[in-house]
């Protein structure tokens, strides 16, 4: 049965479509850098509808003409530890898009645009966006493989815009089943609190980088003025961290495999 008759979108609504997206991504970002890291499910959706094209639908990125021609930055870390406050050591595993803080309370992923970028981080070259929607950003220890257009478009596809039945087996074990394998363990090697979901801080930075790549040519695509958040203190922690205590450390309990290497 035919659908509806459709209409062409009155002039300029896509502009303001954009502008209106922009300033969810800024919204979100302040909610999740605040605290409320369930933002992240909210991200996802609005990083797909700017960013995913497939056979039905065409994103909004792609409409107003910008998603061949963005060039996404992107960030990394250049060293561990530098400028954390004493007792707090930073470590890179599993996805170039964080980190983990291990400190007095615990242990928890934290997004790199969180860090003090001008102190231990490097930006990428940039990437023309399909090539950056497709990049190889994370390998487990297990050695799956994931992009950013995966991380985006199955959290919102199974755990935002719709909440699906059953999920991907590689997003569920991230997500819920500590596929990194790092634990709290005491000194006689007890395995304690398993560390949290680290999605959250992925989508997080994936919007950072997104609203990084539009502020760089802001004037060409007519957005508003906006400001990019920035470094956000990393005693600010998420609603679930792998929490220490006296004797605890925090180590990995997998074995890698000889093949295993982390995402450059």
């Amino acid at each position: 049965m035919p659908g509806p008759p459709k209409v062409p979108r009155p002039e300029g609504e896509l502009a303001r479509a954009l502008q209106r997206q922009i300033r969810f991504l800024l919204g979100s970002c302040a909610a999740f850098d605040e605290g409320d890291w369930d933002e992240a499910h909210r991200l996802a959706g609005t990083l797909r509808l700017l960013l995913h094209d497939t056979g039905r639908s065409t994103s909004l990125l792609t409409q107003v003409g910008w998603r061949d021609r963005l060039m996404m930055r992107r960030q990394t870390l250049a060293g561990r530890g530098v400028g954390r406050p004493e007792g707090e050591s930073i470590s890179l595993s599993m996805s170039t898009l964080s980190t983990i803080c291990n400190g007095p309370p615990g242990a928890w992923w934290v997004p790199l645009c969180w860090m003090d970028l001008a102190a231990v981080a490097t930006t990428r070259a940039d990437l023309p966006c399909p090539t950056w929607w497709e990049e190889q950003c994370g390998v487990t220890p297990a050695g799956e493989t994931f992009t950013r257009r995966m991380i985006i478009t199955t959290m919102a596809n199974q755990d935002s815009v719709h909440v699906d039945p059953e999920l991907d087996e590689w997003y569920f074990k991230i997500t819920r089943a500590n596929a990194s394998g790092w634990l709290m363990r005491d000194e006689d090697g007890q395995a304690h609190d398993p560390m949290p979901d680290p999605l959250p801080a992925w989508v997080r930075q994936i919007a950072q980088e997104v609203l990084l790549s539009c502020d760089a040519v802001r004037g060409q695509m007519g957005l508003d003025l906006y400001e990019v958040p920035g470094p956000v203190p990393v005693d600010r922690q998420p609603p679930t961290i792998a929490r220490s205590g006296p004797g605890l450390n925090l180590s990995v309990e997998v074995t890698l495999p000889a093949s295993w290497t982390h995402p450059s």
